[in-house]
């Protein structure tokens, strides 16, 4: 444009250009063109909008990247929460599944059960494995001296008062400095954990908790966290009912995370590309903020230009947590955050050398020919850019996993990638060139080919064109093979060129029939089958049953279909069931379950049904399997074994109250008969007289002490013995006890040897008579089986803590000695060594079985070392607590 704003009129063109000469008008006019001002500026516009569309296309493919990244990332993490959490809750079904396998498991036990675990190796992030247990208030005290009786004399239930339930915390492995603050403490105490723990318990599943603070916590690093809880039950198995759960509870094997610990061992050495976030009850507030990668709040507020963002909840052991990602600063890397930027700069350059060169073609010629150079130089550049641009979709063809295959309007083959020639068998170099329809369609197919490629060169219509298609296709040597294509149409200036991607699904067909195959078999299996099979969607919608299940239901296949199976369920467990199978498709977890079916024909019987879920589609169940066992039999069995049971052991409570009522009603006119006796030797007798009243005297007495042992073995059956827990000197016990035996070990020529260690403690705390009791039973017997030689008692300390110590008690003796076989009958009930004994020594062989009870039930342990002949070693240890140094013990022995 001249520089008085006028525009300068553009030259027509010439009107025809041929071979002799007009070629130089031509080039006059062209550069006539060339040179106008006004050219120059129509072709930066036009540039300008092709480099700003660039960079739209360029930013808005890096954004669909990253954000498809993004949600894979979230949704990775969320995965990997869920997981970890199941895989803990595993944990606790196993420490469960102690209990419910031995009928007591003491610390030491469950010590040696979280050491197998190798919970910091294995199960990163858990703070313990830990026991509670559930104790009355009736029995807070009893369990206190318990634990106490145990070694930790300090013990107590935490916070104090008084509630209508305690929990404490008694096993928690490692038992570390950490873990023994929570030693003792009630978490029934507590809102947020007895929430969880009311839950697990009502429910039977496994429960967590809301946001808490750990007892376990110090004054450094101090974390929030959280409890995940399994109840137990008295019996193998959960209870149905709700309230009988609730009635049943023993306690609770349980976890306590620190959630910094728990992600760490969840997220490890995982990028921060993705910062993330949990809140606890799924409410999105910073006063429920449970979590954090970097300790920061990113729920409000923006930490880059271009952030992604997802909220979601988890859901499990019936709590939710609220989960927040957000892409962190160094989520998009240097290059993708570039890409756009540098599209448009670059295309900004080449737009404005574009112009500069086009709007100087109007200066002189000598610039002319510079810029001339200028100009070839950058087109030299930019056809190395679109050469390499064209290696680069080159390398993508031949890298994708599908054939690439290309013809033009005739249908001969211009492309054909590596996939191409492993596929259909023919190079690249034997494909160019050749026609498509006889190198690789069938020859049944050609004719629509051929038709079908005409009709869109006439009319442009193309109807299967942009549509994936399953079709058959041709190899080299000659085979047919199935295959999915689809092909796309792309005009260039005046030619139409046809790109196909092709995919050999020859694998797929025949997978698709092995399973077509495999469910014909599964359904032969299970028609052969002894057990019911059934199949459901997560609707609870049969579409399956074998015969054996309709056997059992009495249905027809017409009739179980549907929901209509579910009407062979018992009136009474329909409720039980439809919980179970409810949490089984919301958890997505198989169960066992015993209930009954009522028939048409009015008949009840028992099942064993195992549902597990098969399949998925995105992680959703789509199938599930129900296998049926009738155990009706088994069940009449459990029901006739429980009665008998029930009947005997009344029959033995029965027995054990008679015993104990004859034996009271016998020892009150014998203690009458002793008393007489006694105050007739008292008056003035005949010799002879008084020989029949010291015999009189004598049997009464021998028989007193039977029925004593009689009446104190029956109090032990049925569990009435009590002790005394008083201040009393060990050695005046054991003086007072050989004392009593003294004089008919000295009628008998016997030696009496008694020894009480220095170490042993002189004050001690429990039931002296019962301790004299069983000395002097074992000193009794030892005399009373020594014919000759030497009876010796020692006492000595085992072991001992600051509260308590162990005794052991030895009485040896140089009598008749017991034979092995007969050893190990020695501490049963009414039975002795030999029988004869019992003719030549007397007695009722009850004095050892109590003694072994009376010891067991003072914490310690009675056994024998014997020779027969060579005379008999008997011990026992008693566990009892200490008088504290400056109190004097109470003599009461």
């Amino acid at each position: 444009m001249p520089s008085d704003g006028t525009p300068m009129p553009i030259p027509d063109p010439p009107r025809s250009i041929d071979s002799s000469g007009t070629f130089a008008e031509f080039r006059a006019w062209l550069s006539a063109i060339l040179h106008h001002p006004a050219t120059a500026w129509a072709i930066l516009g036009i540039s300008l909008l092709l480099t700003v569309l660039a960079w739209y296309i360029s930013n808005n493919a890096m954004e669909l990247r990253a954000q498809d990244r993004f949600r894979f990332k979230t949704e990775d993490f969320q995965e990997a929460i869920q997981k970890r959490l199941i895989e803990y809750e595993q944990v606790l079904r196993g420490g469960a599944g102690l209990f419910k396998s031995f009928p007591s498991v003491d610390r030491g036990a469950w010590q040696n059960y979280v050491a197998s675990l190798r919970i910091g190796e294995y199960w990163p992030g858990i703070q313990g494995i830990g026991f509670s247990v559930r104790v009355p208030p009736e029995e807070k005290e009893a369990h206190i001296q318990r634990i106490r009786a145990e070694g930790f004399p300090e013990y107590n239930l935490r916070p104090e008062g008084t509630r209508p339930e305690y929990h404490s915390i008694i096993y928690l492995e490692p038992f570390d400095t950490r873990n023994r603050r929570a030693f003792g403490y009630d978490m029934f105490s507590e809102a947020t954990r007895r929430k969880a723990m009311e839950r697990a318990r009502d429910t039977g599943q496994t429960s967590i908790s809301g946001m808490v603070t750990l007892v376990q916590e110090t004054t450094t690093d101090v974390q929030r966290g959280f409890l995940m809880y399994f109840p137990l039950y008295q019996g193998s198995q959960a209870p149905a009912d709700k309230d009988e759960r609730a009635g049943r509870l023993t306690g609770f094997v349980y976890a306590p995370f620190r959630i910094k610990d728990f992600m760490r061992g969840l997220l490890g050495t995982r990028p921060t590309e993705v910062d993330f976030e949990v809140f606890d009850e799924g409410r999105m507030s910073p006063e429920a903020h449970l979590y954090s990668t970097d300790d920061t709040l990113h729920l409000t507020g923006t930490n880059q230009l271009t952030a992604f963002n997802r909220s979601t909840n988890l859901e499990f052991g019936g709590h939710t947590w609220g989960l927040y990602f957000k892409s962190s600063r160094n989520y998009l890397s240097l290059a993708e955050q570039s890409q756009p930027f540098l599209v448009a700069t670059g295309g900004l350059v080449v737009d404005l050398m574009l112009f500069a060169i086009i709007a100087s073609l109007g200066k002189t010629q000598k610039q002319a020919r510079t810029l001339a150079e200028k100009m070839t130089d950058e087109l030299r550049q930019a056809n190395k850019r679109f050469q390499a641009r064209e290696n680069q979709v080159r390398q993508i063809i031949d890298a994708a996993h599908d054939a690439f295959i290309a013809i033009d309007s005739q249908g001969r083959i211009t492309d054909w990638n590596p996939q191409a020639v492993a596929m259909f068998e023919w190079t690249r170099d034997e494909a160019l060139g050749q026609s498509m329809a006889e190198l690789i369609i069938p020859p049944a197919l050609r004719k629509d080919h051929h038709g079908g490629l005409h009709r869109f060169l006439t009319t442009g219509d193309g109807p299967i064109l942009g549509k994936l298609l399953e079709v058959m296709a041709l190899r080299r040597n000659g085979t047919e093979f199935p295959i999915e294509l689809i092909v796309t149409p792309i005009r260039a200036a005046d030619q139409v060129i046809f790109t196909a991607f092709a995919r050999d699904i020859s694998e797929r067909k025949r997978a698709a029939e092995s399973l077509t195959k495999s469910e014909e078999q599964f359904r032969s299996l299970s028609e052969a089958a002894p057990i019911g099979i059934f199949l459901t969607n997560a609707d609870g919608k049969c579409h399956f049953s074998n015969s054996r299940w309709k056997t059992i239901t009495g249905l027809t296949s017409e009739e179980i279909l549907g929901r209509g199976w579910t009407r062979a369920i018992h009136p009474s467990d329909w409720k039980m069931y439809f919980e179970e199978f409810t949490a089984s498709v919301r958890e997505k977890r198989d169960f066992v379950l015993e209930f009954r079916v009522l028939r048409p024909d009015d008949q009840v019987r028992w099942i064993l049904l195992r549902f597990a879920p098969i399949g998925s589609q995105l992680g959703q169940a789509v199938t599930y399997v129900g296998v049926a066992e009738e155990i009706s039999g088994r069940k009449k069995l459990e029901t006739e074994m429980a009665a008998t049971r029930d009947a005997a052991l009344e029959s033995a409570r029965l027995k054990s109250e008679f015993l104990a009522n004859m034996s009271h009603e016998i020892r009150t006119p014998m203690n009458g008969v002793v008393g007489m006796v006694n105050l007739l030797l008292d008056t003035e007798l005949t010799p002879v007289q008084r020989d029949y009243a010291e015999t009189v005297s004598q049997s009464a007495e021998a028989l007193l002490t039977i029925i004593n042992e009689i009446l104190d073995f029956s109090k032990i059956e049925a569990g009435k013995l009590k002790f005394e827990a008083v201040d009393f000197d060990l050695r005046r016990t054991i003086k007072d006890a050989v004392a009593v035996v003294a004089e008919s070990a000295r009628a008998k020529g016997v030696e009496m040897a008694c020894r009480v260690e220095s170490a042993v403690p002189a004050g001690l705390r429990g039931d002296p008579g019962r301790l004299r009791q069983v000395i002097l039973n074992l000193v009794n017997n030892a005399v009373k089986f020594t014919a000759r030689g030497t009876v010796t008692l020692r006492a000595a300390k085992e072991t001992e803590t600051a509260s308590h110590a162990v005794i052991r008690v030895t009485v040896s003796d140089t009598g008749i000695g017991i034979a092995p076989e007969a050893q190990k009958l020695l501490f049963q009930a009414f039975s002795q060594a030999d029988g004869s004994s019992t003719r030549e020594y007397g007695g009722t062989g009850l004095g050892l079985a109590i003694s072994k009870r009376l010891v067991e039930l003072m914490g310690g342990q009675i056994g024998l070392e014997s020779v027969a002949g060579q005379g008999s070693t008997f011990w026992f240890t008693v566990r009892m607590e200490k008088v504290k140094a400056g109190e004097s013990p109470l003599i009461l022995a």
